[in-house]
């Protein structure tokens, strides 16, 4: 889903249904083209140093959601409320110019 191409919450819902919620901890976060991403942390890596030694390639992310949340995965993209949020707050990130870490 790219934030740049009319994005929909249903690509949103796909996104956040293709992901386990139960494999480990999960950051949203948006690149410098504004593409989503969902990325599954190494259990081994901690989520600063992670988004450290990826600073350079990411415009915004937000918190990171422990293993079993809801916040990721086929629960999370059926919470109708959760995913319109979600899509609100990552189209008013992008439009704005955010950049690093939201706490949302």
């Amino acid at each position: 889903m790219n934030l740049n191409n009319n994005p929909t919450q249903e690509q949103l819902r796909e996104l956040l249904h293709s992901c386990d919620d139960n494999a480990g901890r999960h950051i949203i976060r948006v690149d410098r083209r504004g593409e989503v991403h969902i990325t599954l942390l190494p259990d081994d890596e901690m989520p600063a140093s992670w988004a450290k030694k990826m600073h350079n390639q990411i415009q915004f992310r937000y918190k990171t959601h422990g293993m079993g949340s809801g916040y990721v995965g086929p629960e999370a993209a059926k919470d109708a409320a959760y995913v319109q949020l979600l899509f609100r707050d990552l189209l008013q990130d992008w439009q704005s110019g955010s950049r690093g870490y939201i706490e949302k």
